[in-house]
């Protein structure tokens, strides 16, 4: 625990700093926010927090499961089980989280690694692999969801088709949130 001092009304101050680095206050739409060093914070109720949380949580699973998927199909196109029409749309989903998964796999060195972090302000193999990466990820949700709704009156296997339409949600749920964050086409470079 870190001892407050107030600075000044909702303002606070850690012992032994000059300036505060706590705000309490309301946001435009009046609800109660803190600021922590120019960190924002937003007061929410627990369940609703607690279910975005696994509503993410659900979605993210979704998202890995279609390595299953794409592995199997490939697998089924193989021994001759599956058709390559039907392969298409079961693998898109596969290779628009595979190259998101590597797009982040790169930020995350540049993190561990602090010395590349000049390499994200030029465009090379790396930031080219971020910008390419996030891009076909939102592409690859769009289109999965399309051929998902498309195929899903069709489909033989019901299972399938619930399990193919939640998993395009899932993935354009993801993206949504990434596009919000400004994570789609991001290009390094450029900030």
């Amino acid at each position: 625990p870190s001892e407050l001092l107030q600075t000044g009304p909702m303002t606070f101050a850690f012992r032994g700093m000059n300036m505060p680095l706590i705000c309490f206050t309301k946001n435009d739409q009046g609800k109660k926010v803190m600021l922590i060093g120019g960190t924002y914070y937003e007061q929410t109720s627990n369940f609703w927090s607690m279910f975005k949380r696994v509503v993410l949580i659900i979605a993210l699973i979704f998202a890995l499961s279609t390595f299953i998927l794409g592995v199997v199909s490939l697998i089924g196109v193989i021994i001759g089980k599956l058709t390559w029409r039907h392969l298409i749309p079961r693998i898109i989903p596969m290779i628009g989280v595979g190259l998101l998964v590597w797009a982040v796999l790169n930020l995350l060195e540049v993190q561990n690694y602090t010395y590349m972090l000049a390499e994200l302000n030029t465009i090379n193999m790396r930031t080219i692999i971020i910008f390419l990466g996030t891009s076909v990820f939102g592409i690859a949700s769009i289109v999965s969801l399309f051929f998902s709704i498309r195929i899903f009156n069709n489909q033989k296997k019901r299972c399938f088709a619930y399990y193919f339409l939640l998993t395009s949600f899932s993935l354009l749920f993801i993206a949504i949130i990434l596009w919000q964050n400004g994570w789609i086409g991001l290009r390094t470079w450029a900030m």
